[in-house]
C-alpha cells in the first residue's frame, strides 16, 4: 500500500480561505492522506465549512479546542493524533498544487531524507502570484539559523523515525524550531527545486509580523536553542538583513502594480 499521509491544518477564523485550502488537500493526486483540522476557537463559520467537508470526505478528521491554544499548541494536538508514515502541515489560508504530496512522497521514498521542503509561490489575498520563495540547495542548521527557507506549508516530515516531535510552544517560528531540532538529532534534510504550493501574504499584516516574527526568532535562538549570545547576534544580524530585504522587495513589487 502507498504510504499514508498525515496532514495538520489549525484554524482560527479562517472562513475566507479554508474552503480552497481544503480543496487543494482534495485534489492532490497522492490519495493516502488524512487531513486533521483543527479549530482554535473560531467564532465565524470555519467550523461549519469543515465540518460540510469531512461530512463528505472521511479522510476529513476535525478536532475543536475547547479554548484558543495558538499555533504552536494547537498543531501538536494534530500531531498527537496523526498516524501517516509521513506529516506535513497546511495553513487555512494557504494552498497545495495537485502533485506536492505525490512529488514528496516519493523522494523521501527513494532517499534517507528525513526532513524535505520545496520551493513555494507567494500569493495575495485575490491569489495574484507576488513571487516565488526558493529553498537552499543544501539545508542545514547554518542556513535554517540565518533565513528560514523552508516554508511550513512545504515541508514533509519521516513521523516514523521522529514519531515524537513536537513544536516548540513559542507564537511564532515554531516551525523553525522543529527543523532545528530534528537536524541537531541528526536528521537529513534536502529540498526540491519546484514550486508545489502558494503561500497568502496579507498586505497590511506583512511588516508587522516580520517585527513580531523577528523577536520570536532571538527567542528561539536563546531559549529554545540556547544559542550562546555571541553566535545568537551572528545569526540574527543575518536573519534581519533577510527580513528587511523580503519587505522592501514586497514594497518595490506592490509599487510597480503587481501585488
Amino acid at each position: 500500500m502507498k504510504p499514508k499521509v498525515s496532514i495538520i491544518m489549525p484554524a482560527f477564523n479562517s472562513e475566507k480561505f479554508i474552503a480552497e485550502s481544503i480543496k487543494s488537500v482534495l485534489e492532490q493526486s497522492w490519495s493516502n492522506w488524512e487531513l486533521i483540522i483543527i479549530d482554535d476557537g473560531s467564532t465565524d463559520k470555519t467550523i461549519q465549512i469543515v465540518n460540510e467537508f469531512s461530512s463528505i470526505d472521511d479522510r476529513i478528521l476535525v478536532k475543536k479546542n475547547d479554548r484558543n491554544l495558538g499555533g504552536a499548541k494547537t498543531r501538536n494536538v494534530g500531531i498527537a493524533l496523526a498516524v501517516g508514515q509521513y506529516l506535513t502541515f497546511l495553513d487555512s489560508d494557504d494552498i497545495w498544487y495537485p502533485t506536492k504530496l505525490d512529488l514528496q512522497v516519493n523522494f523521501m521514498l527513494r532517499s534517507e531524507v528525513d526532513l524535505l521542503g520545496t520551493d513555494y509561490d507567494v500569493i495575495d489575498e485575490n491569489n495574484n502570484r507576488v513571487g516565488t520563495k526558493q529553498c537552499p540547495a543544501h539545508v542545514s542548521i547554518d542556513t535554517l539559523l540565518k533565513k528560514n527557507t523552508l516554508g511550513c506549508l512545504t515541508v514533509m516530515l519521516n513521523f516514523h523515525k521522529y514519531p515524537n516531535v513536537l513544536m516548540p510552544d513559542i507564537r511564532m517560528r515554531q516551525d523553525l524550531g522543529l527543523w532545528l531540532k530534528i537536524l541537531q538529532s541528526g536528521g537529513k534534510g534536502a529540498c526540491l527545486p519546484v514550486a508545489t504550493a502558494a503561500y497568502r501574504v496579507h498586505d497590511k499584516s506583512l511588516t508587522k509580523n516580520k517585527f513580531r516574527a523577528a523577536r520570536y526568532t532571538w527567542k528561539l535562538y536563546g531559549k529554545v536553542l540556547g544559542l550562546p549570545i555571541g553566535l545568537r547576534i551572528f545569526y540574527f544580524s543575518h536573519y534581519a538583513f533577510n527580513g528587511l530585504y523580503d519587505v522592501l522587495k514586497f514594497q518595490l513589487a506592490k509599487m510597480r502594480g503587481k501585488v
